[in-house]
């Protein structure tokens, strides 16, 4: 018989997300669903439409609050939670820029997750529409990182 206790009780001694068991044909999965906050930053054109406004207190971002819809066009979301990079390497360009034409395959940003970096390539072939996240931000799954139309 399998000690589901003792299995659960393994996941929170050692902090493991997931345990794989199995014994005399039956097998077993336990797996810890993770609360993860991920903040959004604004979107780029948000920011050059916001002003900042100073009083007595100190600065007041009058970005807060503000979202805009993005383009008609193909969503490209994060495929995981990662941070987010534009560029190949530190201080090159990045791999597209707002306007540029990609064909399906290009390669948008990487997302460094676990020491991994993964490319997320163009799904289609079009127009980056929009530009939805920085470079070194950290984006949650489904996030939406680019619009291509």
């Amino acid at each position: 018989m399998i000690d589901l206790e003792g299995l659960a009780a393994l996941l929170d001694t050692h902090e493991l997300t997931r345990i794989e068991f199995e014994q005399d044909g039956t097998r077993v999965v336990l797996e810890r669903q993770q609360q993860i906050s991920v903040t959004q930053p604004a979107h780029p054109v948000a920011l050059q439409k916001a002003q900042t406004s100073t009083s007595s207190l100190g600065t007041i971002d009058a970005t807060a609050g503000v979202s805009e819809a993005a383009p008609a066009g193909t969503e490209v979301t994060a495929p995981l939670i990662g941070a987010v990079y534009t560029s190949p390497e530190p201080n090159a360009a990045p791999f597209v820029v707002l306007g540029q034409q990609v064909n399906e395959g290009d390669v948008l940003c990487l997302i460094e997750a676990m020491k991994t970096f993964n490319e997320v390539l163009a799904p289609t072939s079009g127009s980056i529409l929009s530009i939805d996240i920085e470079d070194g931000a950290l984006a949650g799954f489904g996030q939406r990182l680019f619009t291509i139309g």
